[in-house]
């Protein structure tokens, strides 16, 4: 347990920093309020710099939110402090952020100073793993920050959606700029509980940096005649023209053309002639499908490219394109490592693009053996998540890839992914799912 000399310091600390960050918000009001006297372009600079600072917050602000969600059941232990460094610079980035808009300091005080609390509470915590004490009071308190950032994170997309794209500048009266109070609710923060104490969604593992292409071993190398044969096969390329060759990790030949008049290209590999890329240039007029039928579709195709015995794993949707995640499921354990990516049009279901590099970079025979049991895995997760299902699964890690029980749960409403090693017992991952109206994202 600290002394309460270093309690102070660290208090006094705080103040020091939140006072520091109110004075740099100050000097950034008198030098920006000011508008109506202003030209258009230094208006516009403005709007710019300040979009920039508040897309920048509410990426922090959604990020701590996640991370503190899995800190809640996190296991205490030496894996937890990835999520906890994360957690410590989402904070200072949000820190950061607010200071670069033009708030008033008695708006923004409170806020600020809650950032510099959990960036304060996860170097703390961080020390005591990484001491070996005990951990368990940092769980329980992970809760009552988690409820605060939720709680901004809220209000920050409540300000968002105020704003519904326009121009910073345009959304407040007067001479001044943003007169948004962003002293939300985060809850009793003179308790000791806090005083000082993770382009569109592309899914889970879907940016592994394992690029070996072992799927692609002992096949024979193909022509560029070939590649184009191949791709007219497989996903109707017509008129196709070779428009480069590429010679990085993975040869392949870079093809362009039309698919029932729609602009195509498509990326065939050199070794084995597998279909690596496709993208296709289409309108969507309206959306047909759901999500089980657009996951078939994307099943079907991805088997006529070549890649078979792929189960659906995520999904998402956006401006009426749905976006497929598919991995290989063989005697029961799923290879996340091996991701093929379909986009499928939700109007009549046509095809827009598909992505191999995972399979084609990590897909081959594995020999695996889990040397802990399922019940063993189960009792290495939080007693505080409700299980529902365990399943076995190879996920990327690092440079590599590990052998897991997946394990989902839920707690207070919310739902996680939980990763055991199937080999060492260590907790190798925590993922949250948080539904969306496109679909279910998963951090």
């Amino acid at each position: 347990m600290r002394s309460t000399t270093r309690k102070n310091n660290a208090l006094y600390v705080l103040i020091a920093t939140v006072a520091a960050l109110a004075v740099l918000a100050a000097v950034l009001i008198a030098g920006t309020v000011l508008i109506n006297g202003e030209s258009s372009e230094r208006k516009n600079g403005l709007d710019n710099m300040y979009s920039s600072a508040f897309y920048d917050l509410s990426d922090s602000a959604n990020n701590i939110e996640v991370n503190l969600s899995k800190l809640m059941i996190a296991d205490g232990k030496k894996e937890s402090v990835t999520v906890i460094n994360d957690t410590t610079a989402q904070a200072e980035l949000a820190s950061s952020s607010l200071s670069r808009l033009p708030l008033e300091p008695d708006n923004v005080e409170k806020t600020v100073k809650f950032y510099n609390q959990v960036g304060d509470w996860c170097r703390s915590y961080a020390a005591a793993i990484l001491t070996g004490a005990d951990t368990e009071s940092y769980r329980e308190q992970a809760e009552t920050l988690y409820i605060a950032a939720r709680n901004i994170n809220e209000s920050l997309k409540d300000v968002s959606a105020e704003m519904n794209g326009r121009a910073i500048s345009e959304c407040v009266g007067d001479d001044r700029l943003l007169a948004f109070d962003m002293n939300f609710n985060v809850g009793d923060m003179q308790n000791n509980s806090v005083e000082y104490p993770e382009l569109i969604y592309d899914g889970p593992f879907s940016d592994s940096k394992k690029y070996d292409f072992r799927a692609l071993d002992g096949m024979e190398d193909v022509s560029s005649d070939r590649a184009v044969e191949i791709a007219a096969e497989r996903t109707g390329l017509e008129n196709a023209e070779l428009i480069g060759e590429t010679d990085g990790k993975t040869p392949v030949y870079q093809l362009r053309g039309t698919v029932n008049g729609d602009d195509a290209s498509v990326s065939v590999t050199k070794r084995g002639g597998l279909i690596i890329a496709y993208d296709r240039t289409k309108a969507v007029e309206k959306v047909n499908l759901i999500r089980e039928e657009a996951s078939a579709k994307a099943a079907d195709y991805a088997a006529r490219l070549g890649y078979e015995s792929l189960q659906p794993v995520w999904y998402n949707s956006e401006n009426g394109v749905g976006f497929v995640n598919l991995a290989p499921v063989v005697d029961g354990v799923t290879y996340y490592t091996d991701l093929v990516k379909v986009k499928v049009a939700l109007d009549d279901g046509e095809i827009l693009g598909a992505e191999a590099t995972g399979y084609c970079s990590g897909h081959c025979e594995r020999s695996l053996a889990a040397t802990i049991s399922e019940n063993t895995a189960r009792s290495l997760v939080s007693p505080k998540i409700a299980v529902e299902n365990v399943s076995l699964a190879v996920i990327p890690y690092k440079e590599a890839e590990r052998f897991c029980y997946e394990i989902y749960g839920s707690y207070k409403g919310l739902d996680y992914f939980v990763y055991i090693d199937a080999v060492t017992g260590e907790q190798a991952d925590i993922l949250r799912v948080i539904d969306s109206a496109q679909g279910s994202l998963i951090m």
